[in-house]
């Protein structure tokens, strides 16, 4: 009885070292996400990994997609009202079999992204009528969508758009109106 006690007293603290020394050499790279091991060559996939000798970082690189839905009004070139409703979808820019991975998409790369496409949309807007923007908004979104890949911000965008004239209580287009103030 007093052997085993020993061996245990023992072999405890071993298994106990042994499992921190395990857990300290696996990297774990989480789902939508990719690794690359800085000062060493590899891009880690999605999972646990065996960090084998000496020290390493990892930088992690979420490649999940993005998304910014908006509503956002704009005026016609009739001076109609219309609503824009715009579904903008980004992920990183990777290049395949590259030896490094793209950096995250920021906030401030997604609001560079959403500048751009509203003020497509607004220029858009301001040189057509608004019956023509809604009957022509498949061509619009197309050319939004190869106006915004120009952004930039090193990023693969999807893009949705769906235009509607506005109207008001009485059922007639809403115009802008512009009230000017007298001194």
């Amino acid at each position: 009885m007093g052997l085993l006690l020993g061996a245990a007293i023992l072999v405890l603290p071993v298994l106990l070292v042994s499992a921190a020394l395990v857990r300290a050499s696996l990297l774990r790279v989480p789902e939508g996400h990719r690794g690359e091991l800085l000062g060493r060559p590899g891009v880690l996939e999605p999972g646990w990994s065996w960090r084998w000798f000496g020290r390493w970082r990892l930088r992690l690189v979420d490649l999940r997609p993005r998304e910014i839905v908006s509503r956002d009004p704009l005026i016609a070139a009739d001076d109609l009202m219309t609503t824009a409703r715009l579904r903008l979808v980004a992920r990183p820019y990777e290049i395949p079999g590259a030896p490094t991975l793209p950096y995250s998409l920021s906030d401030e790369d997604l609001a560079v992204l959403y500048g751009v496409a509203i003020a497509y949309l607004r220029h858009a807007a301001s040189e057509t009528p608004a019956q023509q923007l809604v009957a022509e908004q498949r061509s619009l979104g197309a050319r939004l969508e190869s106006f915004v890949g120009g952004a930039p911000v090193s990023a693969v965008t999807t893009v949705e758009l769906a235009l509607e004239v506005g109207y008001d209580s009485d059922h007639l287009p809403r115009r802008r109106t512009t009230v000017l103030e007298t001194a």
